[in-house]
């Protein structure tokens, strides 16, 4: 039995376990990368088989947090969280689905098999892959922890709202149940409440739109190569919620996501590279550097998602 950690690239490496390879063995590949990476280890009796971790934001104050945990036979666990109290080991306003079994990673260790780890101090994206079986058990796309930029003005370190939460591929580019989940939101939500329907692009709103009440970032993504550069179409995503007429629902627009690109549907495959001019924070900027990309996908409807490498 072994486990292999392979570099792909600066923020994204593959850990590759054989048949039969322990928990704790696996545990201690994922722990080595992610802490070269940004995050810390913050508590390491999270519950059975899970350990917290922990990445400073970009303001410099607060803290994310995450729990893996091995847990449950078959999946990896990437559980979002606002706070962990490493004393209690317990957390506070665990994002919903995060620790649901549809929208993780599936993992057999008995069979063997590789785990793909996209680390920075600004997110933590897993994809997995045991033979014919990558990522989740539905859309078998990646899951992890984004963090958004404060850009609202009154979005500071000291008004206390945790400017991270938790995705999935599928879920961001298919599904109705939740574009994006904070761990908690300004208006106080948490849990189901704290589900955001819209991913706001360039070029129109992810989620509700003028003729439908569809929350399919989908149908807002081309389908062929920009015809000024002819390349992959990509831009950097805001989350939010707008105020849809008829309901309580009131407009709550939030930062743009660090790191995750959305990409032309259907171009590339998984592991491909793409190369997308950024700033130094890995905002697409069309003035910036040529940074490469790592191309995720989801099977709902041939998303296509980009992540510095």
């Amino acid at each position: 039995m072994s486990v292999v950690t392979t570099s792909i690239g600066p923020n994204s490496g593959k850990i590759t376990y054989t048949a039969g390879e322990s928990i704790a063995n696996v545990q201690a590949a994922l722990e080595a990368y992610i802490t070269a990476h940004g995050w810390e280890l913050h508590d390491a009796a999270a519950g059975v088989n899970a350990k917290a971790y922990r990445a400073l934001c970009k303001d410099g104050v607060t803290y994310k947090y995450v729990v893996l945990d091995f847990n449950t036979t078959g999946f990896l666990l990437l559980k979002v969280y606002e706070s962990w109290n490493a004393g209690t080991h317990a957390g506070t306003n665990m994002a919903y689905y995060s620790d649901n079994t549809s929208y993780c990673q599936q993992m057999f260790l008995s069979a063997g098999g590789s785990l793909y780890v996209y680390a920075h101090a600004r997110w933590l994206l897993l994809v997995s892959k045991v033979g014919a079986m990558m990522g989740s058990l539905i859309g078998n796309s990646w899951c992890g922890c984004l963090e958004i930029a404060r850009d609202n003005p009154e979005d500071t370190a000291v008004a206390g709202y945790p400017c991270w939460g938790w995705a999935n591929g599928f879920l961001m580019m298919s599904g109705i149940q939740g574009v994006f989940t904070f761990c908690r939101t300004r208006a106080g939500a948490v849990a189901g409440d704290a589900r955001y329907g819209n991913v706001a692009c360039y070029l129109g709103w992810g989620g509700y739109g003028p003729a439908s009440n569809t929350t399919y970032l989908y149908y807002y993504i081309p389908t062929a190569a920009d015809a000024w550069g002819d390349t992959n179409w990509s831009a950097t995503l805001r989350v939010g919620v707008m105020r849809i007429v008829g309901t309580n629902t009131s407009s709550d627009l939030r930062g743009r996501l660090f790191g995750l690109k959305v990409l032309t549907l259907g171009v590339g495959g998984f592991l491909d590279d793409t190369s997308i001019k950024t700033d130094a924070d890995f905002w697409h900027d069309q003035a910036g550097s040529p940074t490469i990309h790592k191309i995720l996908t989801e099977t709902g409807n041939a998303g296509r998602f980009g992540i510095p490498s």
